[in-house]
């Protein structure tokens, strides 16, 4: 049979490798919309090899992914939004390989869900690198976590009163201005948590754990130690420095 150019490709149920051997999964629908009903690569013959999405529609998750140290490329799409929780992870347990790359470059990630992203090297080699757009832009996510290599982030990180957690990557760089704000409806807002982890990118950052409830934590490690900041503001509770500050301008908490 054929398809109309530009058709939404729609998964409703599961995803999963037919034998032992890890697929790669490519997904194009050009002007369609792309539609995960369901996890990829959680069942009994293991992870996928990697998955790819080019689409100048939403591609929409509505379940885990999971690589054996692929990449997940979703940078194709012209948005991604969260139909439920959704943890990636291009690294399984045990594996030994170098983990794969979360790629959403600056395709928008919506859906008030939480988002975790999980490139560590679990059983050796090299982590995987991220790469975000805007987060939350339109619809706030209900929390946010990266773990593994370098974190790259291309817009704003909106949460709607939950955490932004970027202690588990070895680092973050600024590709544009970035505002995180954890408190979008007024209640309890989350945290802003680098930890240790050094924050770089000739940019203005701007972190808002701040409320009309309870204001959220903020931690900090070393800021513009590779190259400085355009600008520094943060307002919230409590914040923790675990570094030094370097910028070009305005340094303000």
């Amino acid at each position: 049979g054929s398809t109309t150019a530009g058709a939404a490709i729609t998964f409703n149920s599961t995803i999963d490798n037919s034998t032992a051997t890890a697929n790669a999964l490519t997904l194009t629908a050009g002007s369609g919309a792309v539609d995960l009903g369901g996890a990829i690569g959680s069942g009994a013959n293991g992870a996928i090899s990697s998955l790819t999405i080019t689409s100048s529609g939403i591609a929409s998750l509505g379940g885990n992914i999971s690589t054996a140290d692929g990449n997940v490329d979703l940078s194709g799409a012209t948005g991604v939004t969260l139909a439920s929780a959704v943890t990636i992870d291009t690294d399984p347990t045990g594996g030994t390989a170098a983990a794969g790359n979360i790629t959403f470059g600056t395709a928008p990630v919506d859906g008030a869900f939480t988002l975790i992203l999980d490139t560590s090297a679990d059983g050796g080699g090299a982590a995987g690198t991220i790469g975000l757009g805007v987060v939350g832009g339109s619809t706030p996510l209900a929390g946010l976590t990266a773990s593994g290599g370098a974190l790259t982030l291309n817009g704003n990180i909106s949460t709607d009163d939950a955490n932004v957690d970027l202690t588990g990557v070895s680092s973050v760089t600024l590709a544009s201005a970035v505002t995180i704000d954890t408190d979008t409806s007024g209640g309890t807002a989350g945290n802003i948590l680098f930890g240790t982890v050094p924050v770089d990118g000739a940019f203005a950052l701007n972190l808002n754990a701040t409320s009309a409830g309870t204001a959220g934590s903020i931690s900090l490690g070393t800021v513009g130690g590779g190259t400085p900041l355009a600008s520094l503001t943060a307002g919230g509770g409590s914040a923790t420095l675990n570094g030094n500050i370097s910028t070009t301008g305005t340094v303000n908490m």
